[in-house]
């Protein structure tokens, strides 16, 4: 507490910050699915399009706030981390792509690991990567893409949806 109360007041707003993230996406994953928790962080936490803070944290220290912050919360995996990292990246105006990747430990023993990139660099879970095949990538929309599908979207605002009955619904 004494360590945490010597730091400077940024450096600790970025610890609650990130100790709060990882303790919801924890609570997340125990109810809902990746996706559904990677939308929800998205809807909670958006990303300020040309908002810059004057000093914005570095991704090294980011990840340092997710290894501190891990030790406090229970079963805060490299897929906890890494979602709470990426989110925190995209937000300080960091590029980052968050990767999940499987390899085959033993006879019959699949293993996953996730970690992200910024900037080509792996920011968190990194470690012996080459023998994990690439399953999935996932990076924050491109605004080009956001506005493709609002347009879609105000050229059909009432889309029909089809019920499990078979019935139509507006």
């Amino acid at each position: 507490m004494r360590r945490f109360a010597r730091l400077p007041a940024a450096e600790r707003r970025l610890l609650v910050r990130m100790a709060a993230v990882l303790w919801g996406t924890r609570l997340g994953l125990w109810v809902l699915s990746t996706q559904r928790v990677h939308r929800a962080l998205g809807r909670l936490m958006p990303v300020r399009v040309g908002w810059r803070r004057s000093v914005p944290f570095s991704p090294e220290r980011i990840a340092w706030a997710a290894r501190v912050g891990s030790r406090y919360v229970p079963r805060a995996t490299c897929l906890v981390q890494a979602l709470a990292v990426q989110r925190l990246l995209e937000r300080e105006g960091h590029p980052a792509c968050l990767r999940v990747g499987v390899a085959k430990g033993g006879r019959t023993r699949l293993l996953a690991h996730a970690w992200v990139e910024s900037a080509g660099r792996v920011v968190v879970g990194g470690g012996a990567l080459e023998r994990y095949a690439p399953l999935l990538a996932w990076e924050r929309e491109r605004p080009h893409a956001l506005a493709l599908r609002a347009r879609r979207r105000a050229k059909n605002p009432r889309r029909a949806r089809i019920s499990l009955s078979g019935s139509r619904r507006a």
